[in-house]
């Protein structure tokens, strides 16, 4: 399955402030960031079965590339609980926060979820439409969703190696599932 993976543009959000699943504003730039996505858009992007995130971030990119998307909500960004709305610097100060910090791949969030879970749910999401025979599937997300497909793609073999890419704003990726 190929799939084309594209990051919501930036967002009206202070830096360093953990957002995750707080559906938040997108940032002033919305319309150049969208026009810039477009353009590294393929030619055939029709062919594509689009599918978004529910977040307002990613319906709102989804909507101006004029695709005709559906929304699942296992593409949600990582589920940070608790810390949502919180800057990172506090929640690294907490026992909890050191604790993710030291291993993300398994701490749970309290009230949330470990990228593994993150990973998995997304795996689920790829599996269904496999299932279904798509061979092009085409999905607006978040960066921590993009790095889980890194993962299952197999362009990164840990969780460490797929953090340390470069997943900006408004970023796309072309990757294949190995089916």
């Amino acid at each position: 399955m190929n799939i084309l993976a594209i990051r919501h543009t930036s967002v009206n959000v202070p830096s360093g402030v953990c957002y995750g699943h707080l559906d938040v504003g997108i940032s002033d730039k919305f319309d150049e960031e969208a026009e810039a996505v477009r353009r590294l858009l393929p030619d055939d992007v029709g062919i594509y079965k689009a599918i978004s995130s529910p977040s307002s971030r990613c319906t709102a990119l989804a909507s101006r590339l004029g695709l005709l998307f559906s929304t699942d909500s296992r593409l949600m960004e990582l589920n940070f609980g608790a810390w949502e709305g919180k800057t990172w610097n506090s929640i690294y100060e907490t026992k909890e926060g050191k604790e993710w910090f030291r291993d993300y791949e398994n701490t749970i969030c309290p009230s949330g979820e470990s990228f593994s879970q993150l990973r998995d749910r997304v795996e689920e999401v790829i599996n269904h439409y496999l299932k279904e025979g798509v061979k092009q599937l085409l999905i607006v997300a978040h960066g921590g969703t993009l790095r889980s497909l890194f993962l299952i793609c197999s362009i990164c073999e840990t969780a460490q190696e797929a953090f340390a890419k470069d997943v900006p704003y408004g970023g796309v990726f072309y990757l294949t599932y190995p089916a």
